[in-house]
């Protein structure tokens, strides 16, 4: 509950205050700060780069289940689509910012990636989840984004052959 304010109680944010919503810049920076990758993911024991643990395991996941949470409420909320229409090429803050997020979206989507091409079971979770929250309209019906699907086939089995070379076997 938000207490009845007085005098001495400070403001809160504008954005707060009308919606109960975070602001544009406030999910920029979060998402800009769950991005930040805390250390590399490699398959292969290199000696130039630090040993993993399982608590840096444990932060990636919650990171990236964080990212999924807040990518999947911006869909929901139809702040962000993610795919384009004619009338996201404009100049609007709101094709912008539209913009901005896929490109996020995609960094998420190449960091769950090398996590899945680096052994990590957190990934694969978490990408189960994003296929699951990340619905595409066809005719009026929401479908699984086959786009996903792929991404996840190509980074489980390790290659980048195409979906129909996948259906043909």
């Amino acid at each position: 509950l938000i207490p009845f304010p007085t005098p001495d109680t400070p403001p809160l944010p504008f954005a707060m205050e009308q919606t109960g919503q975070p602001t544009a810049k406030e999910t920029s920076d979060r998402i800009r700060a769950l991005l930040t990758v805390l250390s590399p993911i490699s398959k292969s024991k290199s000696k130039s780069l630090p040993e993993r643990t399982v608590l840096d395991d444990q932060r990636d996941a919650k990171r990236f289940d964080d990212l999924r949470k807040l990518f999947a409420s911006l869909l929901a909320s139809n702040d962000f689509r993610e795919s384009d229409t004619e009338a996201d090429h404009t100049n609007s803050n709101v094709s912008k910012w539209n913009r901005w997020l896929q490109t996020q979206h995609a960094t998420f989507l190449t960091q769950i990636g090398a996590a899945i091409r680096g052994g990590k079971r957190y990934a694969l979770r978490t990408m189960l989840g994003v296929i699951a929250t990340t619905p595409r309209n066809h005719r009026g019906n929401q479908m699984v984004d086959s786009l996903l699907v792929e991404q996840l086939v190509e980074n489980v089995c390790g290659s980048a052959s195409s979906g129909e070379e996948l259906v043909e076997m």
